[in-house]
């Protein structure tokens, strides 16, 4: 674990609840429908950054990595995957993370608890 991997998953579960929020709302009123090309570009880049930091041990899906452009997956589709991603960046902040004895969370980098909290 890096200092670089933090920016990315503070960004990337940042961008992951925004898009989960989004995408529930449509799941709601049009589960079935598509997901539009743009909305899927940055999905797939959200998930490429938590697929970065997850590796193959944390993953939710082993054969899963982005969403296919060519064969748009609808909202429902999309909610499900970005919940589990969601359980999976939980997972990876719980191991990357410990609280010393107390209550508020710091990062572990190179084996080392820091002083740099974790929210």
């Amino acid at each position: 674990m890096k200092q670089e991997d933090i920016e990315i998953f503070n960004k990337a579960r940042a961008q992951l609840n925004v898009t989960i929020a989004e995408i529930s709302e449509l799941s709601k009123k049009k589960p079935n429908d598509a997901v539009n090309n743009f909305k899927l570009k940055y999905i797939n880049k959200i998930l490429e950054d938590a697929n970065r930091l997850l590796g193959d041990t944390l993953k939710p899906f082993s054969d899963f990595t982005i969403f296919d452009e060519d064969d748009l997956p609808t909202n429902s589709d999309v909610s499900l995957i970005l919940a589990q991603y969601k359980s999976s960046l939980h997972n990876f902040y719980l191991k990357n993370t410990d609280t010393s004895g107390g209550i508020q969370r710091y990062w572990i980098i190179n084996g080392k608890l820091t002083q740099q909290e974790a929210y």
